[in-house]
Order: C-alpha cells, then structure tokens, then sequence
C-alpha cells in the first residue's frame, strides 16, 4: 500500500507538470484553469423525446467508474411503469421499471434471463437500457462508461486509489504560485472543498483521467496485472496524455 501511495504522488506530480506546461502563457501568479471545455453536440444514443418531455429516466446512483464487482449495481429513476429493453456489451437483471428508482445489478450482454453471466475485466462503453411505456413511448438511458478489474489486481488498485485521489465524486483543487519569472511552478497544495482559490478538476473530468488510463493498461493487457512496475508508468502515460487533451 505504501508503494502504491508513492506512485499515486508520482501521478500527481506528472499531472500538475502537464497542465503547468499547457499554461505557460498565464500572468504570474495565476491559477491552472482545469474548467471543462464547452458541451458539444449531444450524443444521439440519449436523446429527449420532444414530443413527450414529461417522459423523464434518468440516472441515480451510476456504476462507479472502476468497479471491482463482476456484477455491479446499479440505480435509474423513471416516472413511469415499463418494459426495460438493453442494447450493447450489458445487460440489467431487471425487465419491468416501476415509477421511482429502479435498482438492478448490471451483467455481460450474452446472458438470457433468467439466467445471467457475470461481467469480464475490462472497459464497458456501450451499455444502453430503454423503457417503453404502456402506450409505446420510449425513452432511452446510457449507462456511463466503467471498467471492471480483478478485485486482487494491483493495476485495479492502483486505479482506485488514483480516482480517490483525483477526487472521486468531489472537486479536487490543484493550487499553484510562481515566486520568480524564471522559476518552475511547483505544487502547493491539493485539497478538497470550495475554500480552494483556483480553478477545480472536475468529477466529470476524474473520471476522463481515470478512464484514459485504464484504456491505456488495457491495450497493454496489463489490466488484471499484479506488477505495479510495468503498469504505473503505463498508467501514467494514459493519464498525462488525456489531461494535455482538458
């Protein structure tokens, strides 16, 4: 555990350097802006029902972005009775939402109920349910990105104690100063809170990080490895390069 809290501080300091060198034009003194880039187009796998808005299926309580549960829970509100279809690499175990929140465990794609097959380690992206009303109106939800790892895999803790770092479900703040023009700017201080002076790194943007890394250790087939020496610095990699990207 000591080791893995070493390199978590080693990813921190690679992550403050990143987002120090994309600053570099900033007045002295100033902060790192970290604030997400504008929304772009909506993704057409979660559309609104423009002739239906009260129709409303949201998301409660997501699957955490790495979970090391083979079957996962998961929770969507609807405010209407219906069937649930799914469509994508998952399924749920559960086919008739009622008005309120709906909780299932979420399970591979290839199962047939009743009879349903845990997941496999690696990224989930395409995860999609939609309920369908008594009168045929549908409305669509997608499952937000996950990876599942090996409970026992160091890369998987690794991940975790990464996320819970970055902030988890909180607003970390990165707080800087420059003493001298000609001095590298150094990290003062990460904290949670809204006392924070600077700009935060979101939950939406944790979870980026978090996700690029996986990806990263996943490609190298190092996703359920227990040889924290050859997954850190990729881990690493796939983290600096998607916070050059925010």
């Amino acid at each position: 555990m000591v080791k893995i809290k070493i390199l978590i501080f080693i990813v921190f300091s690679g992550l403050f350097l990143s987002a120090c060198d994309s600053s570099g034009t900033q007045e002295e003194n100033s902060t790192i802006d970290l604030s997400s880039k504008p929304d772009g187009p909506k993704d057409p796998e979660d559309p609104e029902d423009p002739e239906d808005p009260n129709f409303q299926v949201s998301v409660v309580t997501p699957v955490t972005t790495i979970t090391t549960s083979y079957s996962p829970d998961y929770v969507f509100y609807s405010n209407r009775t219906g069937s649930i279809s799914y469509n994508g690499s998952c399924v749920g175990n559960r086919t008739e939402a009622v008005v309120g929140n709906n909780t299932m465990k979420i399970y591979s794609a290839s199962s047939t109920p009743p009879v349903y097959i845990p997941l496999s380690s690696g990224q989930y992206e395409s995860c999609v349910l939609t309920v369908t009303d008594s009168e045929g109106v549908q409305k669509t939800l997608k499952i937000d990105e996950f990876v599942v790892t090996d409970p026992n895999s160091q890369t998987g803790q690794i991940l975790l104690e990464l996320e819970t770092s970055l902030g988890g479900s909180s607003s970390y703040r990165i707080q800087s100063s420059r003493t001298d023009e000609n001095q590298p700017m150094n990290m003062r201080s990460v904290e949670s809170g809204a006392s924070a002076r600077s700009n935060s790194l979101t939950a939406a943007q944790v979870r980026l990080l978090i996700l690029a890394g996986a990806k990263t250790v996943q490609e190298s087939n190092l996703l359920n490895s227990n040889d924290m020496t050859m997954a850190m610095p990729v881990i690493i990699v796939g983290t600096m390069k998607k916070m050059s990207q925010i």
